[in-house]
């Protein structure tokens, strides 16, 4: 998924960018893939996305969509570094709901789609329907991973009271040994 997502991105040049925001009022469903992208990217981008307290973008319009794209190497570098932050699980998830309710139901948000308008506006469309598809795979991943990561303490906590319980069965052993010989030798002076 990632790896698409990165794949399509490779595609863009600098000049695609310019050519996208040239476009004052921008062909059906540009403004739904960069819409998409603000939404994702909300609240991780603060000095190119306003967001309200909730951290949604105050707004996803083409003006806004155009101040984000304004460095088209930074927004290709936010791009492409976003999957850190899926990684860590710290997409808004209001955000990701709100671009699959908004904007990937759409029947033009399609990568085949896009691409016939721009290969660029392609890419960065197979980027967003990756990205979403890969924070659903984490939000499954996650529980399993704090289980784990649970489960292992656990077995550590565990491991340190049997070390501790070994330690003093071994003393116990010794002891007992101790006293066996004392015993043997007793009884084999009384006989």
């Amino acid at each position: 998924m990632v790896e698409q997502a990165l794949a399509a991105l490779n595609t863009i040049k600098k000049t695609d960018f310019q050519q996208i925001k040239s476009f004052a009022s921008p062909p059906l469903g540009f403004d739904a893939v960069f819409g998409s992208v603000m939404y994702l990217m909300a609240g991780h981008w603060n000095d190119t996305i306003e967001v309200d307290k909730n951290k949604k973008p105050k707004s996803a319009e083409w003006k806004a969509c155009l101040k984000m794209m304004k460095s088209p190497d930074d927004f290709m570098k936010r791009l492409i570094e976003f999957k850190d932050i899926v990684d860590k699980n710290l997409v808004v998830q209001a955000n990701v709901h709100s671009v699959k309710s908004l904007f990937l139901c759409q029947e033009y948000f399609t990568v085949e789609t896009m691409t016939l308008k721009s290969g660029a506006v392609g890419g960065v469309t197979s980027w967003v329907l990756n990205i979403v598809k890969y924070w659903d795979v984490i939000q499954l991943v996650e529980p399993k991973r704090k289980q784990l990561k649970e489960a292992e303490e656990m077995l550590e906590e565990a491991n340190s009271k049997l070390a501790i319980v070994e330690g003093i069965v071994n003393e116990l052993n010794t002891k007992l040994a101790k006293l066996q010989a004392e015993f043997d030798n007793a009884i084999a002076e009384k006989n």
